[in-house]
C-alpha cells in the first residue's frame, strides 16, 4: 500500500477551513463516491481502495491518505 502525507499551512479562521474542506470534500464525494465525515476537527474519507483523513489545525491543514 502507498502512503500520502501533506502538510499544508493556511491562514484561514477554523470556521472558513472548515467549510473550504467541506467543498473539497463534497466534490470528491460525487466525483469519486467516497464516504466522508467529520470526527471534531478531522475529516475522515474512505471507499474501497482509499482511505485517509484531513485533520485541520489552527494555520495548518495535515493530509493522509492510504492507497
Amino acid at each position: 500500500m502507498a502512503d500520502i502525507n501533506i502538510v499544508q499551512r493556511h491562514s484561514l479562521a477554523p470556521e472558513q477551513a472548515r467549510a473550504a474542506a467541506q467543498q473539497v470534500a463534497d466534490k470528491l464525494a460525487e466525483q469519486f463516491e467516497l464516504a466522508c465525515r467529520w470526527d471534531g476537527d478531522v475529516l475522515r474519507f474512505e471507499r474501497s481502495g482509499v482511505n485517509g483523513a484531513l485533520t485541520l489545525r489552527p494555520n495548518q491543514a495535515q493530509l493522509q491518505i492510504a492507497l
